[in-house]
């Protein structure tokens, strides 16, 4: 279970993303983008598909 924060902190810190997270996020958008630019290729089009 998720620990439970009984104030404390403002609302801002408590949904800021941590470093981990924050990178996380950007190795998301990173394969998005990849995919996407990727995917207008023909050929990488079909080796592609199963991650659509």
């Amino acid at each position: 279970m998720a620990p439970v924060n009984n104030g404390g902190g403002s609302t801002e810190s408590i949904l800021a993303p941590s470093e981990d997270q924050v990178a996380t996020l950007w190795l998301i958008g990173g394969y998005l983008v990849g995919i996407l630019v990727l995917w207008q290729m023909p050929i990488l089009k079909h080796l592609l598909y199963p991650f659509k």
